[in-house]
């Protein structure tokens, strides 16, 4: 009840208009989808039958199944702009009933869809030419929000150069809290409020652009 209040809280106004000065939106990431063998890309598969687990019942650590083919997900919006600073993000991370009540611009003409069996340059490719027929005068501000894929993030600029299109390029701050978790259990206990802290320290430091 408490999360649907809170999604009620942030919703936005649902007769909300794209304004002039709306962000472009594109986004894309990778998801891997557990297959058959035969259904496998050939270097996948040749590694699934090249892999020998060391236990029998399950896999330790480090210990890759390759049972999965990568799925390139891509979607693209138009939305109003939602100005925050650090600790607004920050805060916007609780749990759903102590997060700041907020009212958030809905995104507007939104488009998700997948692929399993093009390969990603094509669904990428696509995401731009749906964005280019969008906005053809490019007025808009567009921004490319992506996980931190170096092959993808190199994908979607050579697109964006191609098409002579200037990007705002945003790394989704979940990705970023991932690796900061694993910089933490270095110097403090897993599960402790210590390991917490630190972790909530540096990533203001890092939103604040003073990560080191």
């Amino acid at each position: 009840r408490r999360e649907r209040a809170q999604a009620e809280r942030d919703e936005a106004d649902p007769d909300e208009a794209p304004s002039e000065d709306s962000l472009l939106v594109v986004t894309a990431e990778g998801k891997g989808i557990p297959m058959r063998k035969e259904s496998l890309r050939a270097s996948t598969r040749k590694a699934a039958e090249q892999s020998a687990p060391k236990l029998e019942k399950r896999r330790t650590k480090g210990e890759k199944a390759h049972k999965k083919r990568m799925a390139q997900v891509a979607a693209i919006y138009t939305v109003a702009p939602h100005i925050r600073n650090p600790e607004d993000v920050v805060a916007g991370l609780k749990p759903a009933d102590s997060r700041p009540t907020t009212r958030r611009p809905k995104p507007q003409d939104k488009r998700v869809w997948a692929s399993v069996s093009n390969p990603p340059e094509l669904v990428l490719d696509e995401m731009f030419e749906d964005a280019l027929g969008r906005h053809r005068q490019r007025a808009r501000r567009w921004v490319v929000q992506v996980d931190g894929n170096e092959t993808q993030l190199g994908s979607i600029l050579a697109l964006a150069d191609h098409h002579g299109v200037e990007v705002t390029v945003i790394i989704d701050v979940i990705h970023v809290l991932e690796y900061l978790w694993k910089a933490g259990m270095a110097f403090e206990r897993e599960g402790s409020k210590e390991l917490e802290a630190w972790v909530r320290k540096r990533l203001l430091l890092t939103l604040q652009g003073g990560a080191k």
